[in-house]
């Protein structure tokens, strides 16, 4: 059954502030409710949808966070906040984090840098992974080849200097050995493993 009759140019999926990203026949995006009304207007050359109650949106060379009735609340070029905090790289392409009041959490020191998820964003300096927490402090120091996100199990996969995976726990401490070639994504209390 179709809920809302198709008249858009494109949709994204709604977010659990029950927003979705839509693109109007002017090329613009703005954000419909479940009902497919348009509550943010489509005047934006890019949106990404909503995440933490705030939404980054793009125009006039401009970028900086909408909450939900389209008023700009966060002055910043940041990603997406998740966990309270928001990415954002400056022009030597370097990393740091933000919070929901634009104060920064981080200096610009990451080469790379992912959102917070469960407590800790993994981060890479010099070539080498580790986590930060809410306090922007390492809870793990950069020591891995790679670092993957902590599931809700307190776990994150790891790569040693064998190219090996494993599974460490917040303080970077193997739980389960470098062993696997491959891991693949946490779902449900199970990961996939590639053995070599």
């Amino acid at each position: 059954e179709v809920i809302i009759e198709p008249k858009f140019y494109g949709a994204s999926s709604f977010s659990k502030d029950g927003l979705a990203v839509v693109k109007g026949k002017n090329g613009k995006y703005g954000y419909i409710d479940i009902n497919g009304d348009i509550v943010i207007s489509e005047i934006y050359d890019s949106a990404i949808g909503f995440t933490d109650g705030v939404a980054p949106v793009y125009v006039d060379g401009r970028s900086f966070f909408i909450d939900t009735k389209g008023t700009e609340v966060i002055d910043i070029d940041g990603y997406i906040f998740s966990e309270g905090f928001t990415v954002v790289r400056n022009d030597d392409r370097k990393y740091a984090y933000f919070d929901k009041s634009g104060k920064a959490l981080t200096d610009y020191i990451f080469d790379f840098a992912t959102e917070f998820e469960n407590g800790y964003a993994s981060v890479e300096i010099d070539g080498l992974y580790g986590c930060i927490d809410y306090s922007g402090n390492f809870a793990i120091e950069p020591s891995f080849k790679l670092l993957g996100d902590f599931s809700d199990n307190g776990l994150a996969s790891a790569k040693d200097e064998n190219d090996l995976f494993g599974f460490v726990d917040n303080k970077g401490e193997w739980v389960i050995e470098p062993k696997y070639k491959t891991v693949y994504g946490y779902y449900n209390g199970v990961n996939l493993v590639e053995i070599p």
